[in-house]
């Protein structure tokens, strides 16, 4: 039945009846075995999956859990590792993880040229990095990874931190740190955009720390940062976010092409306990003006934003209302005034609308804006209550059955 072709290095055997599907060769030293490898695409698209990523344009934010998966593909093959590396490397700084963040900025400064090296040290900042393999050990040559290029998502608020940090530690003079961590901003922004970054996802959180003139400085004045941001769809604003009005309207004119905004401001009590009535005035003019300004806004966040249901951002909301498709809104404190319903009756794509521990919705004058208009693609709309307000007495007991039926028909109808 079959056909033994013999030869001195080799002995192979072949079926008649079928042709294999693999040829297995087997010699006196090793046994080798070819088999069809994943293409790219899909060994790409199934990493996406592992992170939580459901498209390519990185707009998702995965959890820091999800590297302890990631890390384990990089030792299978050398296809794996290039398929790993840019996800990897597309959020490599993250809040809550400074440690992590000092490493990731070390691998990014031993990437700088000698010019970049040069500027920096002459400005008091060691950026020395030893290296962390031996020499001495041959192995297969490393394969040269970009690593700058992969970014695509930059909370801007821990490479802050991150900066200031390490200017703390490296800087030859005390108190020098003050002024050099934004040369180091600088330098690694513009060591992105020199190697082809364009970022997807910013967020403007500074941290811990208040605001301070200049701190958006190396985003918005250098021109040769610029193509870093022009492709960003997802901007989130924070708490702290103080620009003044050239900022925004630089970032602004820059970010041009954002389809997705996300506003996090503190709660009340914290603004009274610090006394920044005027402070959180001034930041919300500035979101507004952000809002108002876009061509191509799609989704919109605000959470936490107990001085927002006022004119000016329902002005700002009907500036979307053709593109508007999905409305989040989060521990917000209606005062039983229908403005920002008012402004979303006016939105004929909204699709989705949810509700997350507001407060307010107890009159049925709430709904009334909502129950005018066809809303032929709104087709889900949800409340999420806080655990404790679900309680008799509670926040979400309170909310009027107008609404709650209006709630319950639109996420009948999908």
């Amino acid at each position: 039945m079959h056909q033994k072709i013999q030869d001195k290095k080799s002995l192979t055997t072949i079926s008649k009846n079928k042709k294999p599907t693999r040829m297995i060769i087997k010699t006196a030293k090793r046994i080798t075995t070819t088999k069809p490898a994943l293409a790219f695409d899909v060994l790409v698209q199934i990493f996406f999956h592992v992170a939580g990523i459901t498209s390519n344009d990185h707009t998702e934010i995965f959890e820091y859990s999800v590297y302890q998966d990631l890390y384990s593909c990089l030792l299978v093959s050398r296809a794996w590792a290039q398929a790993v590396v840019p996800i990897l490397w597309s959020q490599p700084i993250r809040k809550y993880h400074p440690q992590q963040n000092l490493k990731v900025l070390s691998v990014y400064l031993a990437s700088l040229d000698v010019i970049q090296r040069g500027l920096l040290k002459t400005s008091g900042i060691d950026i020395d990095v030893k290296p962390s393999t031996s020499t001495k050990q041959k192995s297969h040559p490393a394969m040269k990874l970009a690593y700058a290029r992969h970014i695509k998502h930059l909370n801007y608020g821990a490479l802050i931190d991150c900066c200031r940090n390490f200017c703390k530690k490296h800087c030859a003079k005390r108190g020098q740190s003050n002024d050099s961590y934004l040369l180091l901003i600088k330098t690694v922004l513009q060591l992105f955009a020199k190697e082809g970054a364009r970022l997807k996802v910013l967020q403007l959180y500074p941290g811990v720390n208040r605001y301070q003139r200049g701190m958006y400085t190396p985003l918005t004045v250098y021109k040769d940062v610029h193509c870093l941001l022009r492709d960003v769809k997802h901007l989130e604003l924070c708490g702290s976010f103080d620009g003044g009005d050239n900022e925004v309207q630089a970032l602004t004119s820059i970010c041009s092409k954002v389809e997705h905004i996300t506003v996090r401001y503190f709660s009340s009590i914290i603004d009274q306990w610090l006394g920044l009535h005027a402070y959180i005035h001034k930041k919300s003019n500035a979101s507004v003006f952000l809002i108002q300004s876009q061509k191509h806004l799609k989704s919109l966040t605000l959470q936490n934003c107990h001085l927002y249901n006022n004119e000016q951002l329902c002005a700002a909301i009907l500036t979307q209302k053709s593109t508007l498709q999905h409305v989040t809104l989060k521990e917000i404190d209606f005062n039983e005034k229908p403005l920002m319903f008012t402004a979303l009756a006016e939105c004929t794509n909204l699709k989705t609308l949810t509700l997350s521990s507001c407060r307010g919705l107890t009159s049925p004058d709430m709904i009334s804006p909502l129950s005018k208009p066809a809303f032929e693609k709104l087709q889900h709309v949800r409340v999420v209550p806080k655990r404790d307000s679900c309680l008799p007495g509670g926040e979400h007991s309170k909310i009027c059955k107008e609404f709650k039926m209006w709630a319950n028909m639109k996420t009948r109808a999908i």
